[in-house]
């Protein structure tokens, strides 16, 4: 009989301690899949989603970051 496994998703507030939980987690042997760091990466400089964006006349004010 094989396990299905458990899917987790941690979220909360600057300084919640997200970080020292996800750590933990993956010392516990957990995989840890970091959206924050995916985010960052194709939507920095040179990043994939930036043409889409552009194309889409997509902006951080438009999306709601300030």
């Amino acid at each position: 009989m094989s396990q299905t496994p458990l899917l987790v998703g941690l979220t909360g507030g600057i300084g919640s301690g997200k970080s020292q939980v996800s750590a933990r987690l993956e010392q516990l042997g957990a995989a840890i899949v970091d959206t924050d760091l995916i985010a960052h990466a194709v939507t920095g400089p040179g990043g994939a989603a930036l043409p889409c964006a552009r194309k889409n006349n997509l902006s951080k004010s438009r999306v709601g970051f300030h």
